[in-house]
């Protein structure tokens, strides 16, 4: 069965490395004509999957990692659960390519929920530590692009009382990170960020697709995130409230939690 173009395209584009390096990329292409598909990941490493849209009847796996060795496997008691893994490797990179109308659930190392990708066109998930903050007096510059690949649209030493993103339609991935010490706005694009009042700011993304990260200190007191009008995240006296359906709540042993929505998708909805 041939590959379409633009899946090989995608793969080709996502790992693309010097020729004394492709011994590093590892891939393989298995028959597959079920409806839903469950991806597991099992690595003591950190890493990056991503998935996108290919060609029907046909799954294909792309991995990448600079110092261990991937692997892969589709199996389970129906055959629709691919088990991707790393050995000897402190990062790893994934990408999958499904047929286009396989629903799909993504089960993480570290989660005890599944997360649902639905027959979304591309999703995007990492997992594993976080790079350290760094060190007072040496933030990035505004603009500059972040260990996360994500360009530092806005960052403050105070967190505003609201931040709301009144349109987000273009918002493929949102995550909501409570870790480090400062307030900070990291887009897929560059983004100007400009504060309305000095305790209240509006981010306006634009119509092109994009991911934002935002990030709020773990000792932030009075917060709300507004998404198209409604509360999404709401933080009293220290403690964190959701209302929305996310896709991911994830709590870390050392106090950080992390929500990851994804807007675009099916909407969101929000008690």
């Amino acid at each position: 069965m041939k590959t379409t173009p633009w899946v090989a395209l995608t793969l080709a584009c996502v790992f693309a490395a010097p020729a004394a390096a492709q011994h590093d990329v590892a891939r393989r292409a298995f028959n597959f004509f079920d409806n839903t598909l469950t991806i597991q990941v099992i690595s003591e490493s950190s890493g990056i999957l991503r998935i996108v849209r290919g060609e029907e009847g046909r799954l294909e796996v792309a991995a990448r990692t600079p110092d261990g060795i991937p692997a892969f496997a589709l199996g389970g008691r129906d055959g629709d659960e691919l088990r991707l893994t790393a050995v000897g490797s402190n990062h790893v990179d994934y990408v999958v390519a499904i047929p286009e109308d396989v629903r799909v659930r993504v089960l993480l190392p570290d989660r005890k929920n599944l997360e649902i990708a639905s027959t979304r066109p591309a999703a995007t998930y990492t997992w594993g530590s976080t790079p350290a903050q760094p060190a007072q007096g040496s933030a990035p510059a505004m603009g500059a692009v972040g260990s996360d690949g994500l360009y530092l649209s806005h960052s403050s030493r105070a967190v505003p009382r609201v931040l709301a993103l009144p349109d987000i339609a273009a918002v493929s991935q949102l995550n909501v990170k409570f870790e480090g010490s400062e307030f900070r706005i990291s887009t897929s694009r560059p983004v100007s960020v400009t504060p309305g009042r000095a305790d209240e700011i509006e981010f306006r993304t634009g119509n092109e697709p994009i991911t934002v990260t935002i990030m709020l200190p773990q000792n932030a007191r009075d917060f709300r995130l507004m998404l198209a009008g409604k509360t999404a995240i709401e933080v009293v006296g220290g403690d964190i409230r959701s209302y929305c359906q996310q896709l991911v709540d994830q709590r870390m042993p050392d106090g950080r939690r992390y929500f990851t929505y994804h807007p675009a998708g099916g909407g969101l909805i929000c008690r």
